[in-house]
């Protein structure tokens, strides 16, 4: 089990991809993504969903702890697992694009990339049998679900409670469109893989916020000196 409290960029897409890579060269029944997510880049985002698509292991997207969501990039990944989980009072969605800096996107650009983005996720969407209107509108109408809307309206695949619960109902579980069965019995043992104290020192440095203060120092410091 892979936990992802954060945001979509180089550093976590980079954790996530070693976890799925894991997963497959040492034989587990499967990957569990455990996502908590505001969004991020969208490159670092099809880089996981070009992974989590052409892994030989079952990639379940866990939507967890209670409280959690799958926002904006973190939707789309949650489209591309071969299954997608979600914790009670937890929600997934608005994943209209929008600049680095927040700033407006030019009318024709923006239809552009909205079209695209729609497109994108509409197709996983459709090819792990998920409801692709609301995939779509997701992006075109910033729509976001939660957990129970989610799975009445074939967004998500199980609500969980906890880990034996989501183990439970998804053991024996053929996912589309790899074909994988799932196994997960009573008992399943749980590895969980965290980030290496150096990858939490670059996603810390990457930070947004961060680069901003060190900037200003910067620049206070130019103009002390």
């Amino acid at each position: 089990m892979a936990e992802f409290a954060n945001d979509v960029n180089p550093v976590t897409q980079e954790f996530l991809v070693d976890a799925i890579e894991r997963g497959e060269r040492e034989g587990y029944n499967a990957v569990v993504i455990e996502m908590d997510t505001p969004g991020g880049l969208g490159s670092s985002m099809r880089a996981i969903v070009k992974e989590i698509l052409a892994a030989e292991v079952p990639v379940v997207v866990y939507v967890a702890p209670s409280g959690a969501s799958a926002d904006s990039a973190g939707a789309v990944i949650g489209m591309s697992a071969d299954v997608l989980a979600m914790a009670p009072q937890t929600n997934i969605g608005s994943s209209t694009p929008v600049s680095i800096g927040g700033e407006d996107i030019s009318k024709d650009l923006r239809r552009k990339i909205v079209n695209d983005a729609a497109a994108y996720i509409g197709e996983l969407a459709r090819e792990h049998g998920r409801n692709v209107q609301v995939a779509r509108e997701m992006v075109t109408k910033a729509t976001n679900l939660g957990a129970r809307e989610a799975l009445d309206r074939n967004v998500a695949d199980v609500i969980a409670t906890d880990y034996p619960d989501l183990f439970r109902q998804i053991d024996g579980m053929t996912v589309q469109p790899k074909g994988l069965t799932i196994s997960t019995p009573a008992g399943s043992q749980i590895e969980r893989v965290e980030m290496s104290t150096w990858k939490k020192l670059l996603d810390l440095l990457i930070d947004p916020n961060i680069i901003a203060l060190m900037l200003s120092i910067g620049l206070i410091g130019i103009v002390v000196e």
